[in-house]
């Protein structure tokens, strides 16, 4: 009878050990944008029921895939979470992840008042540019090597020479 206890407590204990050490599928991961340091961040403000955002979706989508120093994550505007936002997202076809929390404070801006709205974040987390209405792959590649290039012009202007 004790070995029947001693096995059936072995098991318990194992089922929780191997339940506590499972990876979490990467939709459930919560993504903050402190997590993109050190790259370019491509923020979209979207929502279900605005037709231009709809519309510049696949142009995101591509953004995403085609370019591996740029990563595009996008922000539900009405807030939703959870198993409503994945299913939003699937709908739409998003095939970049979505912020839990509105990234504007942490920029130190206000947020959106029009949709679409695009922000493009440099490698250290601070704003650099908004672009309002839908864009694409083009447009947000331009916006970056622009600011890209005004940073690199500003960081020389830093350096005092002898």
């Amino acid at each position: 009878m004790r070995q029947r206890y001693s096995i059936a407590l072995f098991l318990i204990v194992w089922f929780f050990c191997i339940a506590a050490c499972t990876k979490k599928e990467p939709s459930e991961r919560i993504i903050e944008i402190k997590d993109f340091r050190n790259e370019w961040l491509v923020i979209n403000y979207w929502a279900s029921w605005c037709k231009p955002c709809i519309k510049e979706i696949p142009e995101l989508n591509k953004l995403h895939q085609s370019r591996e120093d740029i990563t595009v994550v996008g922000v539900n505007y009405d807030g939703i979470s959870g198993q409503e936002l994945s299913r939003e997202s699937s709908k739409l076809g998003i095939k970049f992840p979505n912020l839990l929390a509105d990234p504007s404070s942490t920029l130190q801006t206000s947020r959106p008042v029009v949709l679409p709205t695009t922000m493009i974040v440099d490698k250290e987390l601070k704003l650099r540019n908004r672009l309002i209405g839908p864009q694409t792959l083009e447009s947000i590649s331009l916006s970056i090597m622009e600011v890209s290039k005004d940073s690199g012009q500003e960081k020389r202007k830093k350096v005092i020479s002898p």
